[in-house]
């Protein structure tokens, strides 16, 4: 490559973006120079993080300028690549967001149930920003998408405009890293039918050396598989080895117990471990070993891999959330699936996939209801069409819980998604 690659990164400050810079890095000889703006609202937290990323960088033989930057317009003006990895209101959000998931019982997690629906209006506003931003300075710029609720927003950025739209995930590699490590093989020998909606994924193939081996799998599947919180026998009862996010559909019971019981919610432990990072992060010059305790570990590889994919049109095949299309016939052409995709310099092209199987598609198509109304409602700012996508959510027991858990949501969100109120 002779042309400087431009990125620009939404939320440098993150605790992830030194693993971001470590893969880009690693991948330099095929993606060339690189100049990388790193873009957040908090300034120390940002001087913490891209000091070590240029430390990183200094490691490596190659040509890649780290930036500073403090409005979105700078990140992305002439970018080829607007990379989004923001967390509108920080962790303290999120803690807020899990809180209420205690108050009212439900299950949740960072995507799901009321820490999904609140994380998305936070966000929106944002995107907005973003998608405007895109199509004025860089319209020609891929949009990767990490930032949670991953798939909803990438399609929420088709929405708004932008017309190179990829959402980023790191779940696929878990599942393909503990195959290869079960098998003694590599990841790129192994290919599987991965697909539904991001965090709610459904695999019932998995093709090496030409043959599906998934039925031996699935024969000796355990109760204490490091990929899989599911008991064996619901895994062979389903027939697919399920994403590890549909525990909270699948054993809700049993996951509201536990958060019950819990002396912290997930997002207080996590602010613990980012505590430490950010310690840790301005004394070293490499990826620190704790970093792998965030549960986003990872997504940065995936990243680095579409990008050297699209630069070189090295026509692999990855999993990502893209355009339906006619992939899965279940869901409307534009909304955003997460599948197999073959990555070209012309775009990243879903596979053709076998339809979902019979008892994963009545979730998905209800899943994918909800983020669209949601969606709509984000747009139209309309309190009517908010309360219709909670009744629509699966896990949402009755109106009058909805009713209550939208004012508590509205009210702590207020400062990041006015209108609503």
């Amino acid at each position: 490559m002779t042309k400087t690659v431009r990125i620009g990164v939404i939320g440098g400050g993150s605790v992830f973006t030194p693993e971001l810079i470590d893969q880009l890095a690693t991948h330099a000889d095929a993606i060339g120079a690189m100049e990388i703006r790193l873009m957040d609202v908090d300034a120390h937290r940002l001087s913490i993080v891209s000091g070590l990323c240029r430390r990183i960088a200094e490691r490596f033989d190659a040509s890649l300028l780290i930036e500073d930057v403090t409005t979105y317009d700078d990140a992305i003006a002439g970018a080829d690549f607007v990379l989004v990895q923001l967390r509108q209101g920080g962790i303290e959000a999120r803690i807020k967001d899990e809180k209420l998931g205690l108050k009212y019982r439900l299950p949740f997690t960072e995507t799901i149930s009321v820490c999904g629906f609140a994380t998305y209006l936070r966000t929106y506003p944002v995107a907005e920003t973003i998608a405007e931003a895109v199509q004025r300075l860089a319209p020609n710029a891929w949009l990767m998408n990490f930032t949670n609720p991953a798939g909803q927003l990438a399609e929420t950025f088709a929405r708004l405009g932008c017309t190179k739209v990829v959402g980023v995930c790191n779940a696929s590699l878990g599942l393909l890293d503990f195959l290869a490590d079960r098998l003694g093989a590599s990841s790129d020998d192994i290919f599987m039918t991965w697909r539904g909606l991001n965090h709610l994924t459904f695999t019932d193939a998995i093709y090496y050396q030409g043959r599906n081996i998934l039925p031996d799998l699935l024969e000796t599947w355990g109760d204490d598989e490091e990929e899989s919180p599911f008991p064996g026998d619901l895994v062979r009862t389903l027939g697919v080895i399920p994403n590890g996010y549909l525990q909270y559909y699948y054993l809700r019971d049993q996951i509201v117990d536990k958060l019950q019981s819990q002396e912290k919610v997930r997002s207080e432990v996590v602010q613990d471990v980012e505590h430490v990072l950010l310690e840790t992060f301005a004394r070293v010059s490499t990826v620190p070993e704790e970093l792998t305790q965030r549960g986003g570990y990872g997504y940065s590889r995936l990243v680095a891999l579409l990008i050297r994919g699209i630069l070189g049109d090295d026509r692999s095949i990855r999993y990502a959330i893209v355009k339906n299309g006619s992939t899965l016939p279940e869901l409307p052409s534009d909304a955003f699936i997460e599948v197999p995709v073959v990555v070209k310099s012309d775009g990243i092209r879903a596979l053709q996939v076998e339809p979902l199987p019979a008892f994963a598609r009545g979730l998905v198509v209800t899943m994918k209801q909800y983020e669209r109304v949601l969606i709509e409602a984000a747009i139209a700012r309309d309190q009517r069409l908010l309360r219709q996508a909670l009744l629509i959510h699966p896990l949402m027991p009755s109106y009058d819980r909805a009713q209550a858990l939208l004012t508590d949501i509205l009210t702590i969100t207020r400062e990041y998604a006015p209108g609503y109120l």
